[in-house]
């Protein structure tokens, strides 16, 4: 009787330690998951600054050479005047 008894105690600290290990993988399996895309949104995110860098920069090129441009204009008319 106190066989079987300890037995019984046995197989049931088993299941318990099992359904914890598999409650466990689940919580895990869901972080990881969850983990994931925040990852993928944080690339995107990356991405999309990258772009608006990347025009932000054209935008501020663009601006200079047409400051360049004006400058370069206003002095050939000084000059001319000058002349």
């Amino acid at each position: 009787m106190r066989v079987i008894s300890i037995k019984k105690k046995h197989e049931e600290i088993e299941k318990y330690f099992r359904d914890k290990e598999k409650a466990f993988d689940l919580e895990k399996r869901n972080e990881f998951q969850h983990i994931g895309s925040f990852k993928e949104k944080a690339e995107k995110e990356c991405e999309q600054v990258a772009f608006k860098k990347k025009k932000v920069d054209a935008k501020k090129i663009e601006k200079l050479m047409e400051e360049q441009l004006a400058d370069n204009q206003n002095s050939l008319v000084t000059s001319t005047y000058n002349d």
